[in-house]
């Protein structure tokens, strides 16, 4: 099989589980980091399934390439993708308590603040969202390595998460 023949294969096999999750499971939203797996499925959303939204968690510490990029997708697909922030007072009681860069610290530090930056918005990103599609892939990390290919539920918000591109690699 060519490179190009299996790029297709690959690009179809995930439009067809897109629209199988928008169709059987909405509402459904993506997490957009931004990075090149987010990019590829940002490509494919607006082209093939308009219907899915976008989030995208602003830590307050995103590079300024984020920014522009977000603004880049914004003017080039004509979408709206929804900014989640985490609370003000909470990251406030964090840095008072800790310091701006405490994450380095520790690995109990390292939560803390990815609770109060990541966890807790992304839990106001799915309220009421049926359905959660990232760009995760096996090989991001060693925790991730055992992420199922196929659709798994998550009970803490009775939602449905997929990760799309564990099998381009």
């Amino acid at each position: 099989m060519s490179l190009e023949t299996s790029l297709l294969q690959k690009i179809d096999n995930t439009t067809a589980l897109l629209h199988a999750i928008a169709t059987q499971y909405p509402p459904v939203t993506i997490a957009n980091s931004f990075g090149a797996e987010d990019m590829v499925l940002t490509d494919l959303i607006c082209q093939h399934v308009p219907g899915i939204e976008m989030f995208s968690i602003d830590t307050g510490r995103l590079p300024e390439e984020t920014y522009r990029l977000m603004q880049e997708v914004k003017r080039r697909y004509g979408i709206s993708i929804q900014a989640y922030f985490p609370n003000e007072a909470a990251v406030e009681r964090y840095l008072r308590a800790y310091g701006p860069n405490a994450f380095y610290e520790s690995i109990k530090l390292r939560k803390a603040c990815c609770y109060v930056r990541k966890v807790e918005p992304l839990r106001r990103a799915l309220a009421g969202k049926r359905a959660w599609i990232t760009g995760q892939r096996r090989e991001h990390t060693v925790s991730r390595s055992r992420l199922a290919a196929s659709l798994s539920f998550l009970s803490a918000s009775r939602s449905i998460s997929s990760c799309t591109r564990l099998r381009w690699s």
